[in-house]
């Protein structure tokens, strides 16, 4: 996620996947989320990751 909380630099996580059908849908899904509020640092927003399950 981005600094700005828009979802950035989608994946899935190494050794999760279950074929590349489920994982790119899997991707799409998460690449359309709304933004989230951004990680703070001392007040000031900051990029973060977040790792989010999706369950079939």
């Amino acid at each position: 996620m981005s600094a700005t909380g828009e979802v950035t630099e989608v994946q899935v996580a190494p050794g999760h996947g279950l074929s590349p059908a489920y994982d790119a849908a899997a991707v799409e899904c998460v690449r359309r989320l709304p933004r989230f509020m951004p990680g703070r640092r001392e007040g000031k927003p900051v990029p973060m990751a977040l790792t989010i399950p999706v369950n079939f």
